[in-house]
């Protein structure tokens, strides 16, 4: 029986460990080495690329301990931007909010933003667990809550890094637990056909 926490835990870890590592890449290291790219480049494709992919790839790297997920889930994170982008060009002007930094629109833009990458990651992961339709919830609440939360508490004006710490450690416990859940609801079910046979 302490088998299966200790599994557990392990993989939270290694999600957790992963996310860090993925978004101090993002957030230090690429900027860093494409700093003179980034500046000279008009883009925003280019530069959702370069500064998104290394959170995706991380990511990929710690789901496939557990399962065959496909390699398209490093595309997830931004192309899930790209299209909250591509949506927010598409809405008339005339229906633009004002006050376009106001809490409740921030806190907006990132429910969209964690709801399109988490719909393109359920589209990955409904192929290996069954009841993944809950990651979509997982990733918009841990990405729009967290930044609503940091908004909220004005901790963004206080410290920017304890923000960033702040908000990587709300979504990875609100997308660790969903994983774990989904992990845990897929061995059942593996058992369950197991003694069904």
């Amino acid at each position: 029986m302490t088998q299966k926490p200790n599994y557990l835990l392990k993989f939270f870890l290694i999600w957790a460990i992963a996310n860090i590592l993925g978004i101090f890449a993002a957030a230090v290291i690429m900027p860093l080495l494409f700093a003179s790219l980034l500046k000279s480049i008009h883009s925003i494709v280019v530069s959702v690329f370069i500064v998104s992919v290394p959170i995706s790839l991380a990511q990929w790297l710690a789901l496939r301990r557990i399962s065959h997920t496909s390699v398209l889930w490093v595309l997830t994170v931004p192309v899930g931007i790209l299209i909250y982008f591509l949506i927010l060009e598409l809405i008339p002007d005339g229906l633009i909010v004002v006050d376009d930094e106001s809490i409740a629109v921030l806190t907006a833009a990132y429910l969209m933003i964690g709801f399109t990458i988490g719909l393109l990651q359920w589209f990955i992961l409904r192929r290996q667990f069954s009841g993944s339709s809950l990651w979509i919830l997982g990733s918009t609440v841990g990405i729009g809550f967290s930044f609503w939360f940091i908004l909220a508490t004005d901790l963004i004006n206080r410290s920017g890094i304890i923000s960033l710490v702040v908000g990587v450690l709300a979504y990875i416990i609100i997308t660790g637990l969903i994983l774990l859940r989904l992990i845990t609801h897929q061995n059942q079910s593996d058992t369950n056909m197991t003694n069904q046979t």
